[in-house]
Protein backbone atom coordinates (compact mmCIF):
# COMPACT_ATOMS: atom_id res chain seq x y z
CA UNK A 1 0.00 0.00 0.00
CA UNK A 2 1.15 3.03 -0.94
CA UNK A 3 0.67 6.73 0.75
CA UNK A 4 -2.46 8.16 0.21
CA UNK A 5 -3.83 11.68 1.19
CA UNK A 6 -7.32 12.16 2.28
CA UNK A 7 -8.14 15.84 2.11
CA UNK A 8 -11.22 17.67 4.54
CA UNK A 9 -13.63 19.03 2.36
CA UNK A 10 -13.90 18.72 -1.98
CA UNK A 11 -14.97 22.42 -2.69
CA UNK A 12 -13.11 25.36 -2.48
CA UNK A 13 -9.63 24.93 -0.17
CA UNK A 14 -10.03 21.54 -0.94
CA UNK A 15 -9.90 21.50 -4.70
CA UNK A 16 -6.99 24.07 -4.28
CA UNK A 17 -5.15 21.75 -2.12
CA UNK A 18 -5.48 18.64 -4.50
CA UNK A 19 -4.13 21.09 -7.19
CA UNK A 20 -0.75 21.19 -5.11
CA UNK A 21 -0.76 17.45 -4.11
CA UNK A 22 -1.34 16.85 -7.70
CA UNK A 23 1.75 19.00 -8.69
CA UNK A 24 4.40 17.58 -5.73
CA UNK A 25 3.48 13.87 -6.75
CA UNK A 26 4.18 12.64 -3.55
CA UNK A 27 1.08 10.49 -3.03
CA UNK A 28 0.01 7.03 -4.84
CA UNK A 29 -4.20 7.77 -3.97
CA UNK A 30 -5.52 11.23 -3.17
CA UNK A 31 -9.23 10.86 -1.92
CA UNK A 32 -11.42 13.55 -0.20
CA UNK A 33 -13.85 13.75 2.65
CA UNK A 34 -16.81 16.07 2.54
CA UNK A 35 -20.05 17.06 4.45
CA UNK A 36 -22.04 17.97 1.44
CA UNK A 37 -23.69 14.82 0.09
CA UNK A 38 -24.08 16.72 -3.76
CA UNK A 39 -20.23 16.49 -4.04
CA UNK A 40 -19.64 13.04 -5.13
CA UNK A 41 -15.59 13.69 -6.47
CA UNK A 42 -13.35 16.32 -6.88
CA UNK A 43 -10.62 16.76 -9.47
CA UNK A 44 -11.40 13.46 -10.80
CA UNK A 45 -10.72 11.81 -7.22
CA UNK A 46 -13.74 9.99 -4.90
CA UNK A 47 -15.22 11.21 -1.98
CA UNK A 48 -15.47 8.60 0.49
CA UNK A 49 -16.91 9.61 3.60
CA UNK A 50 -17.86 12.39 5.49
CA UNK A 51 -15.33 14.59 7.90
CA UNK A 52 -16.43 12.27 10.52
CA UNK A 53 -14.85 9.57 9.26
CA UNK A 54 -11.47 10.79 9.46
CA UNK A 55 -9.92 8.91 12.64
CA UNK A 56 -10.46 5.53 10.36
Amino acid sequence: MGNKLIIIGAKGHGKVCGEIALKMKQWDDIVYLSDDATVTSCLGFEVVGQTDDAPR
